[in-house]
């Protein structure tokens, strides 16, 4: 009797039950939900907000490092710009932004980026604002100049705040344990309109998105942005 084949077929049948078994724990262990962005809202977006002024390009601006690399900053509008090599521009009327697009670099601590941050969230106007946060370094927010920075904040009227956080190195554990320690060290967050921090791997394009204040309440649940 040739064996050969019983083998082999044993050995599939394996490999699809092992195979089947990762995807029910990475499904457990991720649980990825709306795969198609209907739903993902963050609090910023909430219908109450309506016409949505921080969507509109006048009422946008980019702060990176390299808007302070001439001798008079110049911004992108939108983080979008970057790719579609728009020109940057210096006149910027910040009372009248309602996003900002707040990129985290090395060059951050030593240059006027927060300076100017802090400005315009002590400028007053507008109804609402919009500060989004990321770490376009990649890098940890456990950087202590950088948490000394962020929790220091203060600011006129309403404030929206959405921390993303990239990652290209470690796991979703280590990540998750990273939040909790800088959602820890905001003090304000209570003063908050709104609150959303969003963990993604780079490698994936899966995002844990934790809404803190929202208007659907706390909770958390995964997205795929590479849809």
């Amino acid at each position: 009797m040739n064996i050969f084949p019983v083998i082999v077929l044993s050995l599939g049948i394996v490999y699809l039950f092992s195979r089947a078994c990762v995807a029910h724990t990475i499904s457990n262990r991720m649980q990825i939900k709306d795969r198609t962005l209907a739903q993902y809202r963050p609090a910023y977006d909430a219908p109450s907000l309506k016409p949505y002024l921080h969507n509109k390009r006048a009422h946008r601006v980019v702060l990176d490092h390299a808007a302070y690399h001439t001798d008079m900053p110049q911004y992108w509008r939108d983080c979008a710009d970057r790719d579609t090599l728009e020109p940057r521009t210096s006149a910027i009327n910040w009372w009248e932004i309602y996003y900002v697009d707040f990129k985290i670099h090395r060059e951050t601590e030593h240059n006027a980026q927060f300076s100017q941050l802090r400005l315009w969230l002590e400028v007053g106007g507008q109804p609402y604002k919009v500060l989004h946060m990321v770490n376009d370094d990649q890098e940890s927010w456990l950087r202590a100049w950088l948490l000394e920075q962020l929790c220091s904040l203060r600011w006129q009227g309403k404030l929206y705040l959405d921390l993303v956080s990239r990652h290209t190195e470690g796991d979703w554990t280590e990540w998750q344990q990273q939040r909790q320690t800088v959602t820890d060290s905001i003090q304000f967050q209570n003063h908050l309109a709104g609150f959303d921090y969003r963990i993604v791997d780079q490698h994936t394009g899966v995002a844990l998105h934790q809404q803190l204040i929202h208007p659907h309440g706390v909770r958390q649940f995964y997205v795929n942005y590479d849809v």
